[in-house]
């Protein structure tokens, strides 16, 4: 008669920390083989891989690694439930820059434009906050993009997603920093770095989305020419009827494209390679925000993988 998968798991992880336990096995209670139930081989093989093959006769892990995991794990799911919270405070970030912009330009309402600055401030902060965990999620998506089949999507989404997750942790100090946890620190210095990640993360999300344009570009076969046209602009226009045609068959490409687009121009104002204004930083931060809200109400539209 075979234990049930409770009297497996008193054998192989009894909680005696509650959540925080390590794995431990319990020697003498049942042998190995007879007590692992069929249903349990691939979950017990890892686990005696590790306390057999590997000869740990403490038959414990450490507890700081299993600690590191869960709190990775747990950062994770703390972090996913809040992402709709920091794309509205992004876009009310953005949206206030612009606000600001505009009042500036104007030249009235010197008091209003201050508090306006300040919320801009305090938005910002708190964006950094609610957005802790989104280094670690970067690098889950990371780990799963490496297994994709097609090596242009492999190589874009990976080296995309570790930049993103350097990104966010340049931010999170940058947060730290703000806050006074972090003293002394060059904020203008980790700034300018994690803008340099965010550029390189943008451009390779870009060189992705022109990749998955090619592609349904020459899966379409309506637009072929067969005969030599006789103007030269023909073609052009053909192509980009065509290109018309595919995005709007499309949405989840198409809202990507227009996304990154957007996001591209923040960094590229921050560092000082292409400088245009804070209304129009601000403009393009509050659309690229907004489309991320509406794939995440409806996500059939965030495009895959």
């Amino acid at each position: 008669m075979h234990p049930t998968p409770l009297a497996l798991l008193q054998v192989v992880s009894p909680l005696e920390w509650g959540l925080m336990s390590p794995l431990r096995a319990v020697p003498g209670q049942a042998p190995w083989v007879k007590a692992r139930p069929p249903g349990a081989r691939q979950f017990t093989s890892q686990i005696f891989f590790l306390l057999v093959n590997r000869r740990l006769e403490c038959y414990e892990f450490p507890k700081t690694h299993l600690m590191i995991l869960i709190w990775l794990n747990e950062a994770v799911q703390l972090s996913a439930p809040f992402t709709e919270f920091w794309l509205i405070h992004r876009a009310a970030q953005y949206a206030c820059m612009l606000l600001g912009y505009s009042l500036q330009k104007s030249r009235v309402g010197t008091d209003l434009h201050r508090t306006i600055s300040d919320v801009e401030a305090h938005m910002s902060l708190t964006r950094k906050l609610l957005r802790l965990g989104n280094s670690v999620e970067a690098l889950q998506a990371a780990k799963r993009a490496i297994h994709l089949s097609d090596s242009v999507l492999r190589l874009c989404l990976t080296i995309s997603h570790l930049n993103r997750a350097m990104y966010f942790a340049c931010d999170n100090v940058l947060w730290a920093g703000k806050t006074g946890i972090i003293s002394k620190l060059d904020q203008q210095k980790w700034s300018q770095r994690s803008f340099r990640y965010y550029l390189f993360a943008l451009i390779l999300n870009i060189t992705r989305d022109a990749y998955e344009l090619c592609l349904l570009l020459d899966c379409d076969d309506r637009y072929k020419i067969t005969a030599a046209p006789a103007l030269m602009w023909v073609p052009l226009r053909r192509r980009f009827d065509q290109v018309q045609t595919v995005l709007y068959n499309n949405p989840p490409l198409l809202l990507d494209l227009l996304k990154n687009g957007c996001d591209i121009f923040i960094p590229l104002d921050k560092l000082g390679i292409y400088q245009t204004s804070p209304g129009f930083v601000g403009m393009c931060g509050m659309l690229s925000s907004v489309l991320s809200i509406v794939t995440i109400l409806h996500p059939w539209l965030k495009l895959k993988p």
